[in-house]
């Protein structure tokens, strides 16, 4: 049986895209079946073009499909607030900047053997990065686990000090019902730092094997703040500052807030439904919707263990991307309102999620260059870990401007629908444009995306246009008369489809879980 893909082969001069078939990937927005097919009132139409690009030479297909299938495919316990009331708003923009290094320590899972070089090595490593006339303005915070068997001895805690000589150092031992809970520990810590007589005014959460790579990364961080402060006209201090991790370099790991973010969340540097995992990226989203999360500059440091790695606790996930991000963006509005008179400055949070197969690294760098009046995230969610470019693939995410691109290797090859479902779920922006890997989007298409959602805010699912190149030979223009492609543009001819296809689609996010792609559709 011939299939689409044979009869759209690229001719000599101009190449058609080889598939068409099983292009309608029912977007699940609703619980049943027939509920999807009776929800196109839910759905309005923006109608933003891209162009498909041709295809590269057919791939073996990793999956069993249909004749005309694609070719390729792509405990709960009290915190004490106290100190949380004294944070009174002061000018610091003109006097030296004091910082709180917060800093659990554990010896779980492993010996003194192996806890006292990773401390020492970060130890070493912070305080020569630290010049001398900062040193002095830059306490340590160590929290330690009650009968930790390395560390919760006064030798252990003279040996801590003496590896952090040159810098100020306060221990707090925490009671097991904060074990393993780093997210809790942090906000500790940060209580800690923000009570005393000389109160830190930033503070940055770091890990106990970790190291520094740069000196003055305090310099590079308080300038990332100048600059939000100057580009945005938020207060010096809203915003977060994330130091560039070059093991995970793409992900906001180890951040750093003013102390008026405690002021903001009432004592709290974390939502109690935060644990000991989300918490970085919490902090980022939360002030990217002012355009004031920022990675330094030029500061860098390297996680031992962690990030993409196995950690040394069982990880507790919360789904906080929904009503608990909006929660947090939503204190944070009322707070620049009522305490700064700042009303309507939120900045649109796009990310643009491409599942790839393909890995044509032409294609995907057109789609890293995309702009528009929004903070662009970029995730690419590679569906082919053996591809044999996939270095080149990764490092998208290290030269992208920002590093506001994110590549994530899917384990073993799934299909589209669950590499987009992959995406979909890492993405932490107010709306998710979904692309396929083989198309050339218009310069323009983020910006006409932000256009019909200023229009339509309300609607759940935005259907893009995908126009073909003109067809070449007799049978492409008798697929083409024969109306076969309609849903390629099916956004120019109703303002409410029932689907659209997914390789130009744009959908809200933070929904509760109410929109998936359904997996028994492969592409």
């Amino acid at each position: 049986m011939t299939g689409i893909s044979d009869i759209f082969r690229a001719p000599p001069r101009i190449a058609i895209h080889a598939s068409v078939a099983l292009f309608l990937a029912l977007l699940c927005v609703l619980p049943s079946p027939l509920a999807r097919l009776l929800a196109p009132l839910e759905r309005f139409v923006a109608r933003v073009t891209s162009k498909r690009r041709c295809p590269q030479p057919a791939l073996p297909d990793p999956r069993p499909t249909l004749a005309l299938a694609r070719a390729t495919m792509a405990g709960a316990c009290e915190v004490d607030k106290a100190g949380a009331d004294s944070l009174a708003a002061e000018r610091i923009e003109d006097r030296a900047l004091r910082w709180a290094v917060l800093l659990p320590i554990t010896s779980r899972g492993s010996d003194g053997a192996t806890c006292w070089p990773a401390l020492r090595t970060m130890a070493s490593t912070l305080i020569s990065t630290i010049p001398p006339t900062k040193r002095a303005l830059t306490r340590v915070h160590v929290a330690i686990d009650m009968k930790d068997v390395v560390n919760d001895t006064d030798e252990a805690r003279v040996r801590i000090a003496a590896l952090f000589a040159g810098l100020p150092v306060a221990f707090h031992v925490l009671p097991p019902a904060f074990t393993a809970k780093l997210c809790w520990i942090w906000e500790q810590l940060a209580l800690a730092a923000v009570a005393e007589a000389e109160r830190a005014d930033l503070l940055v959460l770091l890990g106990d094997d970790v190291v520094m790579l740069d000196d003055d990364w305090q310099e590079d961080v308080e300038a990332s703040f100048a600059r939000v402060a100057q580009q945005t006209g938020l207060p010096f201090g809203v915003g977060c500052v994330a130091i560039r991790d070059v093991s995970f370099e793409s992900f906001p790991m180890f951040p750093v807030v003013h102390r008026d973010h405690l002021q903001i969340f009432g004592g709290r540097l974390f939502l109690r439904e935060l644990t000991n995992q989300h918490g970085d990226p919490y902090l980022f989203e939360l002030y990217r919707r002012w355009g004031a999360a920022r990675f330094t500059s030029r500061a860098r440091l390297v996680n031992g263990r962690g990030g993409s790695a196995a950690s040394r606790y069982e990880k507790a996930s919360v789904a906080w991307r929904d009503v608990l991000l909006t929660r947090g963006i939503e204190t944070i509005e009322r707070w620049l309102a009522e305490r700064h008179g700042i009303d309507g400055r939120r900045v649109p949070c796009v990310d643009i999620i491409v599942p790839t197969y393909r890995c044509d690294e032409a294609a995907l760098e057109a789609v890293c260059a995309l702009r528009g009046r929004a903070s662009l995230h970029v995730l690419i969610v590679v569906d082919r870990p053996d591809a044999s470019n996939l270095p080149a693939i990764k490092a998208l995410g290290s030269h992208a401007p920002d590093h506001t691109v994110r590549v994530y290797v899917q384990p073993t090859n799934m299909g589209a629908s669950m590499a987009r479902n992959t995406g979909y779920a890492q993405s932490f922006g107010d709306h998710a444009i979904f692309l396929d890997d083989d198309v050339f989007p218009a310069l323009d298409l983020v910006d006409a995306y932000l256009g019909a959602i200023a229009r339509h805010p309300e609607a759940t699912l935005y259907v893009g246009l995908t126009a073909l190149p003109e067809p070449t030979t007799w049978m492409q223009r008798a697929l083409v008369a024969n109306g076969i492609c309609f849903f390629y543009s099916i956004s120019e001819h109703t303002p409410h489809p029932p689907w659209g296809v997914c390789a130009n689609l744009c959908v809200r996010s933070r929904t509760q879980g109410r929109v998936w792609f359904a997996d028994c559709y492969p592409t």
